[in-house]
């Protein structure tokens, strides 16, 4: 599909977004060197109607915008960079049987004394379980979903997630878990991290009792890595578990007025990550920085 026929779907799920949870922060020239939006594609999307909002003479846009066009229409960005790490960590897990992460982070709680950074180390085991019956069914329901970087005010809103077909790792979840609950399927919410290297982030996910062990499926996730990455879908099918890339931190007991997770305690070593400076400066939040041993 050409990107001009990618457009106008794009532009569907972009207007869908209510305008309230825009920042016009990103300036032209910005687009081009962070999203990798030419200009001229930049014009054509304005003329879509991609919105924008005028400062001094110049257009600014808000980077969820600009973040979701460049994943959708198959440009270049650290987006779509960090997401190539992603796949190839489940690869690994399926070639190695040793492979651990050593991951750095600074704990919550870190005194003046205390090293920089503190490590943790996670074994990678490829984990090769596949759901069937019921839970394949209800895994399957995610192929109608579209991955989505969202604002606030609607990341956690089940109903707009339901109406537009489009949601993030945050809101896949919660929509997973309740489904299951719903389906009298024991079902529980999780954050931790997404092991790569580079760097490991903060995501995400629903684990399922099957045979009496929590077992880990990310539907969306695996999904996005098919289109994105060209992660095989006949190793990584929506309903096997990428359980091996993910280190539970905590599991999502409680949330807010406007749906989001409270994160009431880590588990193993509690830990906050400093900022990793990438790009124009932007931040990738909750980036620990990561490496692969055997």
């Amino acid at each position: 599909m050409s990107t001009a026929d990618k457009i106008p779907g794009l532009m569907a799920s972009i207007g869908a977004v209510p305008d309230s949870g825009r920042r016009f922060d990103i300036p032209a020239d910005l687009a081009t060197r962070q999203y990798g939006i030419s200009g001229a594609l930049l014009e054509q999307l304005q003329s879509s109607g991609l919105p924008m909002r005028q400062r001094n003479g110049a257009p600014f846009f808000d980077p969820y915008d600009l973040a979701n066009a460049s994943l959708h229409l198959g440009l270049s960005s650290i987006q779509r960079m960090a997401m190539r790490t992603w796949a190839r960590t489940l690869q690994k897990c399926d070639e190695s049987a040793t492979l651990q992460a050593n991951i750095k982070f600074l704990p919550a709680a870190a005194s003046p004394t205390d090293p920089p950074l503190h490590e943790l180390r996670v074994p990678l085991r490829g984990n090769a379980v596949h759901a069937t019956g019921v839970i394949y069914s209800l895994l399957e329901q995610f192929r109608h979903y579209r991955f989505f970087m969202l604002p606030e005010v609607c990341r956690w809103d089940m109903a707009f997630i339901e109406a537009h077909g489009i949601c993030e790792c945050g809101g896949a979840s919660t929509l997973l878990t309740m489904r299951a609950r719903a389906m009298d399927i024991e079902a529980r919410h999780c954050f931790g991290l997404l092991i790569a290297e580079p760097f490991s982030t903060g995501h995400y996910w629903t684990e399922l009792r099957i045979n009496g062990q929590w077992i880990a499926f990310d539907p969306l996730l695996l999904q996005l890595l098919h289109a994105v990455t060209r992660l095989d879908p006949g190793k990584w099918p929506l309903h096997r578990s990428n359980g091996a890339a993910l280190h539970r931190l905590c599991v999502i007991e409680a949330y807010g007025n406007t749906g989001a997770p409270v994160l009431q305690g880590f588990e193993d070593q509690p830990g906050i990550a400093q900022p990793v400076i990438v790009m124009d400066g932007q931040t990738l939040v909750v980036s620990l920085p990561t490496t692969f041993i055997t």
